[in-house]
């Protein structure tokens, strides 16, 4: 009788073992499923940090390498052209970036002769030049950026929700800042695959 009460104990113990660990697997996968809604409808947002520099901020998706595969065919495609094992790759990054306006007083004359006139842009954060021809336009080609030195920081962010034990995370907030002041984020697509494989 004893030996039977310890086997029905034991078996008992398991099942609610089972049971808590399908209940908590079910709740993280309807949490990455939130996430990754909320990822999708939301949009970039910018914010200064306390030196006054630009950060742009995304929410991040969480995917199994299957998922990735058949949900982003083209960025799957771009890692494959890579020569990586998607097994090995740990979280996906694209980043759109655009050079914002040049302001007229950083534009420096350089040559001028009766037809032509040759202008320079020389700063820390870009060098380029460009020609106007008899004062009426730039022509397609005229202008060439020299360089556009930057360096691009990307941040992910997990964010959880619940307190100790009870702690889960329910998403993840990329943060991207770009060194130079010209170039700003206009759109970012972030992929976690390692959550659950």
């Amino acid at each position: 009788m004893r030996r039977a009460l310890i086997i029905l104990a034991i078996t008992q113990f398991l099942v609610l073992g089972v049971t808590i660990s399908l209940y908590r697997w079910e709740k993280q996968k309807r949490l990455t499923t939130q996430g990754n809604l909320t990822a999708s409808l939301s949009e970039l947002e910018t914010y200064k940090t306390r030196e006054g520099e630009l950060v742009s901020k995304i929410k991040g998706y969480e995917f199994k390498v299957k998922e990735f595969e058949q949900l982003i065919p083209r960025l799957n495609h771009e890692v494959e052209r890579l020569s990586v094992k998607l097994k090995n790759v740990q979280s996906v990054t694209e980043i759109v970036t655009e050079t914002k306006y040049i302001h007229e007083e950083k534009i420096v004359p350089v040559r001028e002769n009766d037809t032509t006139k040759l202008y320079k842009v020389e700063s820390e954060w870009i060098n380029a030049h460009f020609r106007i021809t008899n004062d009426n336009y730039v022509r397609a080609g005229d202008f060439v950026i020299d360089s556009i030195p930057n360096s691009t920081l990307v941040v992910p962010e997990v964010m959880y929700r619940g307190w100790w034990l009870w702690k889960r995370a329910v998403g993840i907030d990329v943060h991207i800042k770009h060194s130079n002041p010209y170039v700003s984020t206009t759109g970012a697509t972030y992929i976690d695959l390692r959550a659950r494989r």
